[in-house]
């Protein structure tokens, strides 16, 4: 599978999710993904899991309390900074997400930040695909009424997002997987460890362009929390 990375997804498409499953359950449990109070913008990992011709992008949120069904992300220091929460990942076409640029963001020390969470993701990769497989299977056999309650539905909304990709005239994921099958030099991905080399150079960059920050990890998330 791909390298992770942070995507932001198109807010036309999550109402479009959110407003059919609303429909369907009488509730709604795909995630909001607009920008916070602080103008930040929220996003997603992914691909974490690619089922039935659809792939899994999961929210990077605030929450940091450990539970069954979800991650907790950590910075260079070790302090718990936010989570992935599997329950609420989401099918979307690879048309409606846009990676998250970390070099672009202009806040420095945010920028170092979000280089640290994304590296963490990278070098935890297999365990975080395996809570997303465990969670999707979890959900999907229904023995847990409050996790199936508090989980999008995982299997309507597969239906939703081939239902947008028709309508759209979209390519599906296998198609867009054999597309690519064989990039050439120029389009060959990154392999991890260049990614995060890259990282790390991103993060020792952010650092060197200002004086060292007085914010602790703590209180940048607070700051800049993304959900």
């Amino acid at each position: 599978m791909e390298n992770l990375n942070f995507f932001t997804v198109d807010p036309a498409y999550v109402q479009f999710l959110k407003a059919a499953e609303a429909e369907e359950r009488g509730f709604a449990r795909v995630p909001n993904m607009e920008d916070n109070r602080y103008g930040k913008a929220k996003f997603l990992l992914g691909v974490v899991l690619t089922v039935n011709g659809s792939d899994y992008y999961v929210p990077v949120t605030s929450f940091k309390t450990q539970q069954k069904d979800n991650f907790l992300i950590r910075v260079d220091n070790g302090a718990i900074t936010s989570s992935l929460r599997f329950n609420y990942m989401f099918p979307i076409p690879r048309e409606m997400v846009s990676v998250r640029v970390i070099s672009t963001e202009p806040d420095r020390a945010y920028r170092a930040f979000l280089a640290q969470e994304l590296r963490y993701c990278i070098k935890h990769r297999d365990e975080i695909q395996h809570y997303a497989e465990r969670t999707y299977k979890r959900v999907l056999l229904g023995k847990d009424p409050g996790l199936l309650a508090n989980s999008c539905a995982f299997r309507f909304l597969e239906g939703k997002c081939r239902e947008w990709i028709a309508a759209h005239r979209l390519e599906a994921p296998a198609q867009t997987a054999e597309r690519s099958a064989a990039p050439s030099k120029e389009e060959s991905p990154e392999n991890p460890a260049s990614v995060l080399a890259r990282l790390q150079s991103l993060t020792a960059a952010s650092r060197k362009e200002a004086p060292a920050s007085k914010e602790r990890p703590s209180d940048l998330q607070q700051k800049h929390p993304h959900r």
